[in-house]
């Protein structure tokens, strides 16, 4: 989980660390103030279309990157009814989409003080 408020004071990237493969993602173009970032490491000869336990959320950003052998997966959530993890200056809230996009057990939703209490004292403001 980040929020985009964090964004302006991490380092700029360094041009040497830009390989052949990358893909940029517009976060302004996401409406939540928080997104999560999912990255899995898959077998080329997964199916990731026919089990809804394997899909991905609705209106995920997605990039694969089948060029790499294994798969190499982006998944970016930003929207309110998508988070998996999300948190306020009081409680960290964690989700279940699915058997693959999960904080969670399915059919259980709760959250927690002490992350998010955690995160508010080093950052000094909502996460």
């Amino acid at each position: 989980m980040f929020s985009k408020d964090l964004i302006p004071k991490l380092p700029s990237v360094k041009d040497k660390y830009y390989r052949e493969l990358f893909y940029e993602v517009d976060l302004d173009a996401l409406p939540s103030n928080q997104f999560n970032v999912v990255i899995e490491i898959m077998e080329p000869y997964f199916d990731l279309t026919s089990n809804m336990q394997m899909a991905y959320p609705p209106d995920a950003i997605v990039k694969e990157f089948k060029e790499t052998k294994p798969w190499l997966l982006l998944t970016v959530l930003g929207h309110e009814h998508n988070l998996l993890v999300s948190a306020t200056n009081k409680h960290t809230k964690v989700t279940h989409f699915n058997n693959r996009f999960s904080a969670n057990e399915s059919g259980k939703s709760y959250s927690s003080e002490l992350y998010a209490e955690k995160a508010f004292e080093m950052f000094g403001q909502e996460t």
